[in-house]
């Protein structure tokens, strides 16, 4: 399973659309920098990474305030002013759920084609979901 966090921050103006900024970044680490709040009413406003691959181990390793304080860091330089606004913070770690230890299936060189006819076949009463049953994951 590949391995996924998030850490999202609340603020308490979406600040950053003054400048005609939408919340949204690319940065130079295996994340990605969303503002699910854009676009949407209300004055308060959510900016979150998406963080993948080794970056993601790295961030679910730490405590929930340790990956807060770190993306606060790299958001402040994308957006200055995020530390003066912030509310608060959360954190989603796939790999550290007990039941999903990953956020997707991954599969070596022709193994999706040997391994997708079985994945989904149900066992006895038990059927199979999720993402990694689909022909279409992630």
């Amino acid at each position: 399973m590949g391995p996924v966090a998030r850490v999202y921050t609340q603020t308490n103006s979406r600040f950053w659309e003054s400048d005609g900024r939408n919340g949204f970044a690319s940065v130079d680490q295996a994340m990605d920098i969303w503002s699910p709040t854009f676009d949407q009413p209300g004055k308060r406003g959510i900016v979150m990474s998406y963080i993948y691959e080794d970056l993601a181990v790295q961030y679910s390793n730490m405590s929930e305030e340790a990956q807060i304080q770190r993306s606060l860091d790299l958001f402040e330089q994308i957006h200055p002013g995020m530390r003066d606004h912030f509310e608060g913070g959360a954190t989603w770690s796939w790999q550290n759920h007990p039941y999903s230890k990953g956020a997707y299936m991954i599969t070596r060189p022709e193994e999706f084609r040997t391994v997708m006819p079985y994945v989904s076949t149900p066992e006895g009463r038990v059927h199979f979901a999720g993402e990694h049953t689909s022909t279409w994951p992630g």
